[in-house]
């Protein structure tokens, strides 16, 4: 009853994951990612690799600074080829550079990012990138004998695609900063271990989200995109769009997403594995990735 009671004691205590950083710290995380989609008994598979530095830079009274570098990524299309995924891909690989903006994040003491210190100039790398895609975009238009301007503006393009500072505190779940400062006890927690002297935190994370058809028509009509487009077309057109569009979206979509993280007993994160699977009709696609710390230089 003692240890049963203790073990109840130290799960309501210990709900987090600690970072025990120490100024130059670094490490690197190599990230494999496996994208399978199956649409209307087509496949296609896409695998992409990317090398990714966070180095803690400095300890302030609140919390730290922490920088995330990409240091390398590449994709490739291994089943399913076809002219406009592999032209993608190929835009992708030809502009890597913009892809590896150093971002530098003020966190809290519990390790969860806060701001974006560099934020000036993630924004213009972010322009760097937005204008190719943009230029990527418009010359597939051409391609295809379709005036894009005419019913989409560059300006609509970009309010799309462009990086908020919102998001980029909203880090990813197969990021090594998300659990940080996060409550991890129960919830679509399903385990949780803490760490002891020798061994690191263990975490598995499901979590389930359900749309309705009526729900994401209301999201893709909100889209600036798609608002732009349907602006150019007949107003006597719009309830035919959407009643063929939800007609496509049939039952809606659902996604499951099942993660699980691994850390050393310093904090740092050893591996983070994730599977995500959207379902919706006529269509599935999965997503497997691995992250595994491959170098570190902590004290």
């Amino acid at each position: 009853m003692i240890s049963c009671l203790a073990a109840i004691a130290l799960w309501a205590q210990e709900t987090t994951v600690a970072p025990r950083w120490q100024v130059g710290d670094s490490v690197v995380y190599h990230k494999t990612m496996s994208t399978a989609i199956n649409r209307g008994g087509a496949s296609t598979r896409v695998k992409a690799q990317a090398d990714e530095a966070v180095t803690v830079l400095q300890r302030t009274a609140t919390g730290y600074v922490v920088a995330v570098n990409t240091l390398a990524i590449s994709s490739q299309v291994v089943e399913g080829h076809n002219a406009v995924t592999d032209s993608l891909l190929a835009l992708m690989t030809g502009s890597a550079a913009l892809l590896r903006t150093r971002v530098l994040y003020a966190t809290d003491l519990a390790g969860k990012p806060l701001d974006v210190l560099n934020w000036q100039q993630v924004q213009e790398a972010s322009k760097r990138m937005r204008d190719t895609v943009y230029t990527w975009i418009s010359d597939y238009a051409k391609s295809q004998h379709f005036d894009l301007a005419a019913v989409m503006s560059k300006e609509t393009i970009d309010s799309t695609l462009q990086v908020t500072k919102e998001r980029l505190l909203q880090v990813p779940t197969i990021s090594p900063l998300y659990l940080y400062g996060k409550n991890v006890a129960g919830g679509e927690y399903a385990a949780y271990k803490p760490a002891t002297q020798f061994e690191g935190a263990h975490v598995e994370r499901v979590a389930t989200t359900r749309k309705s058809a009526d729900e994401l028509l209301d999201e893709a009509m909100a889209q600036p995109m798609v608002k732009s487009l349907l602006a150019s077309m007949p107003a006597s057109m719009l309830p035919m769009i959407k009643e063929q569009v939800k007609a496509q979206l049939g039952q809606g979509r659902t996604t499951t997403v099942t993660t699980t993280y691994d850390f050393y007993p310093n904090g740092w994160v050893d591996k983070i594995a994730e599977t995500s699977t959207t379902t919706e009709t006529n269509s599935t696609t999965q997503v497997s990735t691995t992250s595994e710390c491959v170098f570190h230089s902590w004290k």
